[in-house]
């Protein structure tokens, strides 16, 4: 039992414990959330939408974000597991691979532009160009892929290739150019003869100067997912929560921000397991 006589030390050595403990916890509120992005579309476009959503959360969590981008979809997913992000906007196929390597666990799902949470995976050619319409036209040439990980850039458009019977090592060449942006520059400059992408990159990057009618589709596919925001498998899952209940905001809040005008996103989803199911076997099955 406490004596009378050390009551006063041992209140003011608790008032000393429980003030270190919210030090410590202010400490860890203003600790940066570390925040990773994949450059899928080349350098300008993703590496905008990444930095105004690391904005957007900055000034909703009043802490701030660091905002780290990787050049190829391979990158990032290590980086995950080796504990030096909290959160990502990864690519469907690049959040099945975080998912097994990494325990990421899903938040939100953004909607594009047009609007839409899907997208199409498109085969381009140059328009105008009379030896290729079709997909058999393709024998023998070089496409222009993203990378193993990309789901428009690479698994889909395989698949659709497969299906025109188009399958083998020597049925095309593949060149692997890191970004759906490089791809469409490689088919313009002539590099290759056709380039695998998603349908709204050209309407999204004026940049390129071109829109889907300067090129032949070659070959559509059906609806593919979209992007995953995720969360490390050691985020808080309390400030996952409240992470997800930010991004629900996010629509709202970019009708009456002018910072976030120009981003990509139109608003945010909450993650559905089954959107993502008719991918994932496709995925499974190419590997």
């Amino acid at each position: 039992m406490t004596s009378t006589r050390n009551l006063p030390l041992v209140i003011l050595t608790a008032l000393l414990v429980f003030a270190g403990a919210l030090n410590g916890a202010e400490e860890t509120a203003k600790a940066p959330l570390r925040f990773g992005g994949v450059r899928y579309a080349g350098e300008d476009t993703s590496e905008s939408t990444v930095h105004m959503m690391a904005g957007y959360l900055e000034r909703a969590l009043r802490s701030p974000v660091e905002v780290r981008l990787f050049q190829d979809y391979s990158e990032i997913v290590p980086v995950i597991a080796a504990g030096e992000l909290d959160i990502a906007i990864l690519p469907p196929v690049v959040f099945f691979q975080a998912q097994e390597d990494a325990g990421v666990r899903p938040i939100a799902t953004p909607v594009y532009q047009n609007p839409d949470a899907n997208y199409r995976g498109v085969i381009l050619s140059r328009g105008g160009d009379p030896d290729i319409t079709t997909l058999a036209d393709l024998k023998g040439r070089k496409i222009a892929f993203v990378s193993p990980l990309s789901a428009s850039g690479y698994i889909i458009p395989r698949g659709l290739l497969r299906q025109a019977g188009l399958r083998g090592e020597d049925a095309y060449q593949e060149v692997f150019t890191g970004n759906h942006v490089d791809s469409v520059k490689a088919l313009i400059d002539g590099k290759v003869d056709a380039a695998a992408t998603f349908d709204m990159l050209l309407a999204e990057t004026p940049a390129i100067g071109k829109s889907l009618e300067d090129f032949v589709v070659l070959a559509q596919s059906d609806p593919i997912p979209g992007e995953v925001l995720v969360g490390s498998k050691d985020l808080n899952p309390e400030k996952a929560v409240w992470l997800r209940s930010i991004l629900l905001a996010f629509g709202e809040r970019r009708r009456t921000d002018d910072a976030l005008q120009d981003c990509l996103y139109q608003w945010f989803l909450g993650y559905e397991a089954e959107r993502f199911d008719s991918l994932r076997k496709i995925w499974k099955a190419s590997r």
